[in-house]
């Protein structure tokens, strides 16, 4: 399998709270966060290992040339693009992951390797099995503007939102449900909520059981990859769209639930995130 990192942000928010680092070169326990997923990745038998930079911050490029130098047994492609969203870095790495499927994430999606592992070897019997792709999850809030995702009780994803809707039709976001952003499980307990606003008809013609946070991994098999081309024609910005895109082009997609993701958004969330790995140490 080829995976693929959008490293091509800018990490404003990062900058404004006095992070000079670019964030793919943020050190986790002393080890880069790039160099982290690009490990994993390897250890995880990685065909190819497709990294997006932008040349805003030309120090995440000259690293990752240095350490391919370093370490030529890593497959390490890297892609410069500079993009107006993760939806277009997402298309500059397509014409790469064309022939098989592939696993896309973000640089600062933090998880734990065994967790990980665990989720690729439920990827591929599910793809197996006729399965478009596999999408992981989790019901730990650490975002301020998650992607919520629904699902059937056999966890098979029917549609994914950017916000609930309670049976009394009052809008519910993750402030309304969690305002402390550390540490918290989201309790999902209403099974009658409404996404009326953005529902697919996958959500209207299924019982919706379970209701989730996106954990930023996606494994995909190729066929993705035409949605992505519809969207990009439409205009469309934004993963979380394409994602809504694989629904509406009828995609068969599962959920696989990880107990913690984490993303790094903040300067806080440094702290944060080197403490869930030493969990896992």
């Amino acid at each position: 399998m080829k995976f693929a990192i959008i490293a091509a942000g800018e990490g404003s928010r990062l900058a404004t709270e006095g992070v000079t680092q670019p964030k793919p070169l943020i050190p986790l326990c002393r080890v880069p966060m790039i160099e982290r997923l690009i490990s994993i990745f390897h250890r995880c038998g990685a065909e190819e290992i497709i990294v997006a930079v932008n040349s805003a911050r030309p120090e995440t490029h000259q690293y990752l040339l240095e350490f391919s130098e370093a370490n030529p047994t890593i497959p390490l492609r890297i892609v410069v693009a500079d993009t107006p969203s993760s939806m277009h870095t997402f298309a500059a790495l397509a014409p790469y992951l064309q022939e098989a499927p592939f696993c896309l994430t973000t640089v600062d999606t933090i998880f734990q390797e065994e967790a990980f592992r665990a989720y690729l070897h439920a990827t591929e019997q599910y793809l197996l099995d006729g399965y478009d792709g596999c999408m992981a999850v989790t019901d730990f809030v650490d975002d301020e503007s998650p992607l919520y995702v629904t699902a059937t009780s056999q966890l098979d994803i029917t549609g994914f939102h950017d916000k609930i809707t309670d049976t009394a039709n009052k809008t519910r976001d993750v402030s309304d449900k969690i305002t402390d952003f550390s540490d918290k499980k989201a309790d999902f307990s209403d099974k009658n909520a409404d996404f009326s606003e953005e529902s697919s008809d996958r959500d209207k013609n299924h019982h919706i059981d379970s209701i989730f946070i996106s954990g930023g991994i996606y494994t995909l098999s190729p066929k993705a990859l035409t949605t992505l081309s519809r969207c990009m024609a439409e205009g469309q910005h934004r993963l979380r769209n394409f994602q809504r895109g694989l629904i509406a082009d009828g995609l068969k997609l599962k959920a696989h639930l990880f107990d913690k993701i984490l993303d790094i958004d903040h300067a806080s969330d440094i702290a944060k995130a080197e403490c869930f790995l030493q969990e896992g140490i």
